[in-house]
């Protein structure tokens, strides 16, 4: 039979292989059908991109946890143990910074606010998801380094990362992780309230010039868009309320609890390739066109311009007609 150790590693291994899979999958798809340089929504598709890539880094990092809970062992030379811990806050600032930067692009997207709409230009969102790379690994690093307390580790004996050579107060949890995590959590409450306001405002309205057809496309498309986001952020609040609050939950001594800590983290890396794989029909064309190996498929915008041309021919007819 299995020690409980072995068991909670194949649980691990099982759990982030899909998501692991999925990641580097779609990774390859935005790159080979080139999704975020000539496709309408190419600003949208680079943040997502960059999500993506830290996902696949995050559960990267949770294989490193696998194989160390089921050897029981470190794996690496004690000097480099502190790398998967480094990781960890890199990874995790970045995600509250991409989500923070997808939020507002949402916001600014859906709901249409073209004072804000300049800041997502694509030279722009190229520098936005650039720097947000540096600002993490600066922040980290201080954290990490710097801080003389609270460096985050691989603990394969209670099955997670957690802080270490805690001593008195938790300056990094306290002030940085929580500074992250609230702000990312406020900003997304606040968009995604902004987003529903929207969604159910231009809903009783009647825009002028646009058929009902067209109005109920596009309602589709938003709430569409606003489900994908919000199902992405909640795995991403939860996580981060569920590393916060549950260690004070769990009994003295026990600790095969904290594994689910790290399902939570593996969830949190998984959900986004998921999440698009099952609700955005274009994505999931070409992830079917790439397994295939077939050219890609026609995008939103020559969809859009057939349909408008379909259109076009029927009125045309109809006029003749008359």
């Amino acid at each position: 039979m299995l020690a409980t150790h072995q068991m909670i590693s194949i649980g691990f291994g099982v759990a982030l292989t899909p998501g692991l899979l999925a990641n580097i999958m779609l990774i390859i798809v935005f790159l080979r059908f080139g999704m975020m340089r000539k496709h309408e929504n190419l600003i949208y598709y680079r943040l997502v991109f960059n999500l993506l890539v830290i996902d696949t880094l995050q559960l990267l990092n949770m294989v490193y946890l696998t194989l160390t809970t089921w050897l029981q062992d470190y794996l690496l030379p004690e000097n480099a143990q502190i790398i998967p811990g480094f990781f960890t806050l890199l990874t995790w600032y970045a995600m509250c910074m991409m989500l923070i930067t997808l939020a507002i692009n949402r916001y600014v997207t859906v709901c249409n606010v073209p004072s804000y709409m300049k800041i997502f230009t694509p030279r722009r969102t190229t520098f936005i998801v650039l720097v947000v790379w540096p600002i993490s690994a600066s922040i980290s690093a201080i954290c990490h380094f710097i801080i003389p307390c609270c460096s985050v580790s691989v603990d394969y004996q209670a099955y997670t990362f957690n802080y270490r050579n805690v001593t008195g107060i938790n300056y990094v949890n306290r002030y940085v992780d929580n500074a992250f995590w609230m702000t990312a959590t406020v900003m997304i409450i606040f968009c995604y309230a902004q987003i529903v306001r929207h969604i159910r405002k231009s809903a009783t309205q009647v825009a002028s010039g646009i058929s009902a057809n067209q109005q109920k496309c596009r309602a589709k498309r938003n709430i569409r868009i606003a489900a994908q986001f919000a199902l992405i952020s909640s795995f991403f609040l939860f996580t981060s309320l569920f590393f916060e609050f549950f260690p004070y939950l769990v009994p003295a001594g026990s600790v095969v609890p904290y594994s689910a800590i790290s399902f939570c983290y593996i969830g949190n890396g998984s959900v986004n390739s998921l999440v698009y794989l099952t609700m955005n029909e274009e994505i999931r064309r070409k992830v079917v066109a790439f397994l295939c190996c077939r050219n890609a498929p026609s995008d939103g915008a020559t969809s859009q311009l057939r349909e408008l041309h379909k259109a076009t021919e029927h009125g045309e007819t109809r006029m003749a007609l008359k």
